[in-house]
């Protein structure tokens, strides 16, 4: 409608006719007020008052605005790229499952048996290194998704400024992969040390299979308690108790075996605890560190990620 300001300025306005009849022409050729513009509407011909007019509210009808919308916070289940990750690993083993299932048939003999004569039925090719490698990394980034959902609220970065950094939540899984990944290497290097350290050749490869070994069974453990706290973030809490408790269970078979390679009597035992302290106790700790201080960008600054 035309502004009603004018209207408000007219003192005395005049009673609109109540025909056309009065002027002697119809009403939309009816005589205006003096200098009246014509695109301004006179007050008898306005459907309110300056007065009526302000008691109504001018915003918008709510049909017109619509409900504002929260934004969803983004978590690991529902994060596209960690999805994508995950999905590839999966890939990546089910068009490798003809040669790990093969590798599955020696795991018991590896995490336990200690015979110095080899099975003659036994083959180790590079179909089993290649295997043994996508099993290791299947753990590194399965484990690099538990400690997000352990050491985020709910897996959502936004709580440790991670997002303010620049990150996303997939180079929160990426740097976590890493460090789960140079765990695993020191491991490594800690078992060939102290096996040619300590013991000969055969047994430290047996040492080292069994490492390998507890592993790959470890990557297995994880995995469905993985999935299930990624689509139901309300079993988190007891996904991360069922995790860490085959972490220790699988960490006490290959200590066992140690173990019954390196006791050779009392004096035997100091050496022993030596290395439970060691390698068992204080890497895993530094792990758990290095882990949140990556969920807190303390260490890295996310601004290339």
């Amino acid at each position: 409608m035309p502004a009603a300001d004018t209207i408000a300025a007219s003192q005395h306005p005049g009673p609109a006719p109540e025909s056309a009849a009065e002027w002697g022409v119809s009403v939309e050729d009816a005589p205006r007020e003096p200098f009246a513009p014509t695109g301004v509407c006179l007050a008898w011909e306005a459907p309110m008052t300056a007065e009526e007019k302000a008691l109504y509210s001018t915003r918008p009808p709510e049909w017109e605005r619509g409900v504002v919308g929260t934004p969803r916070a983004v978590t690991a289940g529902t994060d596209p790229q960690v999805m994508g990750i995950i999905v590839g690993v999966l890939v990546l083993l089910a068009l490798n499952m003809r040669h790990i299932r093969r590798l599955f048939h020696a795991l018991p003999q590896d995490l336990w048996s200690l015979r110095r004569r080899a099975n003659v039925f036994d083959e180790h090719t590079a179909n089993e290194t290649r295997s043994i490698f996508l099993l290791i990394a299947q753990l590194c980034v399965f484990s690099a998704v538990m400690f997000l959902l352990w050491l985020a609220p709910r897996g959502n970065t936004a709580g440790f400024g991670l997002i303010g950094h620049g990150a996303t939540l997939s180079s929160a899984i990426g740097w976590l992969t890493a460090a789960t990944g140079s765990y695993y290497l020191f491991q490594l290097a800690a078992v060939g040390t102290v096996g040619y350290a300590f013991t000969d050749p055969l047994r430290c490869s047996q040492w080292r299979r069994g490492l390998n070994a507890s592993s790959v069974l470890l990557a297995q453990l994880i995995t469905i308690p993985m999935l299930v706290a990624l689509f139901y973030p309300g079993a988190t809490g007891a996904m991360l108790a069922v995790c860490a408790a085959s972490y220790v269970a699988t960490r006490l078979v290959f200590i066992a075996k140690g173990f019954r390679i390196f006791y050779r009597g009392p004096l035997s035992l100091v050496y022993f605890i030596l290395y439970v302290g060691a390698l068992e106790i204080l890497p895993p700790a530094a792990l758990i560190r290095i882990a949140r201080a990556i969920c807190r960008g303390e260490i890295v600054g996310f601004t290339v990620f």
